[in-house]
């Protein structure tokens, strides 16, 4: 349970100095990823994001970073060791237009469905965005780490956001690579020719 006084941990312990989300109150806790000072504020909190939810309004929507607004770092949430970055992402909305289930390349490669070059082209277009995005909001989690002496994040969050970054960048280079061939399908040179 947190405690709001440095002086109740024991003198060679190492409690992280944090401020809840929900009542705005400065509080002292071992636990890393504790977010709440009480259960009250968790609960209060949680049902809060709820009935946002149910009733549909954007306030349980993180801004996009560029935006502006209060809620602007993208949280890391962890079930066991399995760990995702969550942030709002514009271009996310586009692509399940486009593609709702996420299997249109794949239907595409196969066979299955033919898309035109355009419609390929912006979904393309699409993902590299998405990538992209991704890829600075795991740079800047990792920068504000850095800033905060490394107190921010565990060690287990900061290789998930290293490898999350790598992981863009290699799909990044592979969107390019698909968009720079469909490009030269759709206008041939003359050294392609020859």
């Amino acid at each position: 349970m947190p405690k709001f006084s440095r002086e109740e941990y024991p003198p060679n312990s190492n409690p992280f100095d944090k401020v809840c989300p929900y009542c705005s109150r400065a509080f002292w806790t071992i636990k890393p990823r504790t977010i709440y000072c009480s259960p009250k504020c968790r609960v209060y909190a949680n049902k809060k994001k709820r009935e946002a939810q149910v009733a549909g309004t954007a306030e349980h929507k993180q801004p996009h970073p560029t935006q502006g607004g209060s809620n602007t770092v993208p949280m890391i949430t962890a079930e066991g060791k399995n760990m995702r970055m969550v942030f709002y992402d514009p271009f996310d909305e586009k692509l399940r237009e486009i593609d709702p289930v996420g299997e249109l390349e794949l239907r595409h490669h196969s066979g299955v469905a033919v898309l035109s070059e355009e419609t390929l082209a912006e979904l393309y277009n699409l993902r590299l965005s998405s990538c992209e995005l991704r890829k600075r909001n795991a740079r800047h989690v990792l920068q504000e780490d850095s800033i905060m002496n490394h107190r921010f994040l565990t060690p287990q969050q900061s290789r998930f956001l290293a490898q999350e970054q790598a992981r863009m960048e290699a799909e990044t280079q592979r969107l390019r690579t698909i968009l720079q061939r469909l490009d030269r399908a759709k206008n041939p040179s003359l050294f392609d020719i020859m």
